[in-house]
C-alpha cells in the first residue's frame, strides 16, 4: 500500500520536525496524548507515540475505504434507478 507507507512517513516526518516546540507541546496536550500515554504502561514515550501515530493512519485509511465504499454504493443504486425511471418513461 504506498499511501499507507506514505502517510507512515509523513507522520514520523511531522512528528520529528515538531519535536519539543511549543506547537506539539500543545498539541499533545490538546489531544489527550500524555493522558493516553500514562494509561497505556508503556516506558518510552516517543516510541508510544509512533504506535498511536501508525493506529491512527491505519484506521483513518480504513475509514475512508469504507465511505468510499458506501458512497459508491449510494452512487450505483441512484444511477440504477435513474435508468429504470429512464427506460420506462
Amino acid at each position: 500500500m504506498p499511501d499507507a507507507s506514505l502517510a507512515r512517513r509523513l507522520e514520523r516526518g511531522i512528528h520529528y520536525v515538531l519535536r519539543g516546540s511549543e506547537v506539539q507541546e500543545r498539541f499533545l496536550r490538546t489531544e489527550g496524548d500524555y493522558d493516553d500515554f500514562a494509561r497505556s504502561g508503556m516506558s518510552d514515550f516517543n516510541t508510544w507515540i509512533i504506535a498511536d501515530m501508525f493506529g491512527g493512519v491505519f484506521f483513518h485509511l480504513l475509514l475512508g475505504a469504507v465511505a468510499a465504499a458506501a458512497l459508491g454504493a449510494v452512487a450505483g443504486a441512484l444511477t440504477l434507478g435513474y435508468r429504470r425511471v429512464s427506460a420506462k418513461g
